[in-house]
């Protein structure tokens, strides 16, 4: 019996954090993607989220649109959301793309990422990272196999009392949050 050799962890990145950054999780789809934006200042004893901004683009019900004109709509938003100030550092984390593709509702996703890619190339910068899901729910609400409800419910213990609109807004909170929680700006909180 063959023996598989355990993966090599990836080596860690090491980002200089200035004291003040965005932070922006997205949670794309074609049908309602959700995006948040974190700002994050730090002093000389904490990291804190200053300002938190939410955004999803709701196509749900826009059964008459074809693909490029709800990938068109999801980018004109997503672009306005961007912060504009060019002294400020922006870093964009998503979560990690399918691969497999099984139905079409991922396809539709493989659609607006690719188009998501393009256009952060096309503002000079790039996905800082991409999050597993199952990194996510572990690292937010303390299991892998969390609900969307349940990372939902363990984000007051990061943000406050915001309110979301829908899951997606949620989703992209958790991934900020998540990227944030890996490169020790600020402590998990979860309930394991």
């Amino acid at each position: 019996m063959a023996v598989k050799k355990a993966k090599k962890a990836e080596p860690e990145t090491v980002i200089n954090f200035p004291q003040k950054y965005y932070v922006i999780g997205a949670d794309l789809g074609l049908k309602r993607p959700g995006f948040c934006k974190l700002t994050v200042e730090k002093t000389d004893n904490e990291t804190r989220l200053t300002d938190i901004k939410l955004l999803s683009i709701d196509n749900k019900d826009d059964r008459k649109k074809c693909h490029g004109q709800l990938i068109d709509e999801i980018m004109k938003e997503f672009t306005a959301f961007i912060p504009e100030e060019q002294d400020i550092p922006c870093f964009f984390v998503r979560e990690h793309e399918i691969s497999k593709q099984k139905n079409m509702g991922e396809r539709y996703i493989s659609k607006v990422i690719g188009m998501m890619d393009w256009l952060i190339y096309r503002l000079n910068t790039f996905w800082d990272d991409s999050l597993y899901p199952v990194t996510i729910k572990a690292t937010v609400a303390g299991s892998g196999k969390a609900t969307k409800e349940d990372v939902a419910n363990a984000l007051p213990l990061y943000v406050g009392n915001i309110t979301f609109a829908n899951d997606d807004e949620s989703d992209a909170t958790a991934v900020a949050i998540t990227w944030l929680i890996k490169h020790h700006q600020i402590e998990s909180k979860a309930v394991k």
